[in-house]
């Protein structure tokens, strides 16, 4: 059976990829892999005051391509109790994005809290920490997002994707949309057969085909589309795979789109759309 996503490479060596065991054993030592699920409360005695749960309060991008930009969404969810209202939206640093977003968060309602991680300054493990305040609350309360930031391609393991970014730029001076599909490849390059899920996908942009198993040593090639009603967007996300359901072995592939400013007049849009 195929999901939706596929891949090539040309590399010689395959290293042998850990056993399951080796891989639980080398997971306990590198905790700041492990996922963690927390609930955040803030603070208060009267009854009906406001707290918070977070979702998944940590995420691990895995391997990444220097220069980069890749994303991750992280959810904050109201309790019944109270409207929660978001007074400080904190990136971290100048190498992570934070667009607008809504600040008020209905009683059961959630709020997606997107980060974009510009790599291009970047190098090796590293480790984020996105951050809010509300109102009501002095503390500041954190998300931590992780990735192997990788120089060269060549490092990647134990999978390789080329080419290691979906660009559907178009970089015409006369066409302001560049293709809306694109052909990837994906290599197994252990000497085992791997399982393979989605980690993280913005699945409302984009149909991704790819398989659920991938012999040692083998390339699948797959074809990436965007949905049509983001034809005309510009686009910067990304995709994360898993292997064997092991953190330990994740990489994130960008997806990127820009429209030159002067063309935007071909796309026929309202001003604010663009």
């Amino acid at each position: 059976m195929k999901k939706n996503l596929k891949f090539r490479s040309t590399a010689d060596k395959k290293p042998v990829l850990p056993s399951v065991t080796q891989v639980v054993v080398r997971a306990l030592g590198a905790a700041i892999l492990l996922p963690v699920f927390c609930v955040i409360c803030l603070p208060g005695t009267a009854i009906g005051s406001p707290y918070i749960k977070a979702g998944a309060s940590e995420f691990n991008l895995g391997q990444v391509s220097f220069g980069t930009v890749v994303q991750h969404t992280f959810w904050i969810h109201a309790t019944e109790n109270d409207t929660l209202v978001l007074d400080t939206i904190i990136p971290g640093c100048g190498c992570m994005v934070v667009p607008k977003m809504e600040k008020i968060v209905a009683p059961g309602d959630s709020l997606a809290y997107e980060i974009t991680l510009k790599t291009e300054s970047l190098r090796g493990s590293v480790v984020k920490s996105p951050a809010f305040k509300v109102r009501g609350d002095t503390a500041t309360h954190r998300f931590k997002l992780y990735a192997q930031i990788m120089i060269k391609q060549e490092e990647f393991f134990p999978l390789l994707i080329r080419p290691y970014v979906l660009d559907y730029s178009s970089y015409s001076e006369t066409h302001a949309l560049g293709p809306q599909e694109m052909e990837f490849t994906l290599t197994n390059l252990s000497e085992e057969d791997i399982i393979l899920r989605v980690a993280g996908l913005a699945s409302e942009i984009m149909d991704i085909e790819f398989p659920d198993k991938l012999k040692a040593g083998e390339t699948f090639e797959g074809l990436a589309k965007i949905k049509k009603e983001y034809h005309k967007k510009e686009l910067a996300t990304s995709v994360t795979l898993e292997v064997n359901e092991s953190e330990m072995y994740r990489m994130t592939i960008p997806i990127w789109r820009r429209i030159s400013r002067h063309l935007w007049y071909q796309l026929d849009l309202p001003e604010d759309s663009k």
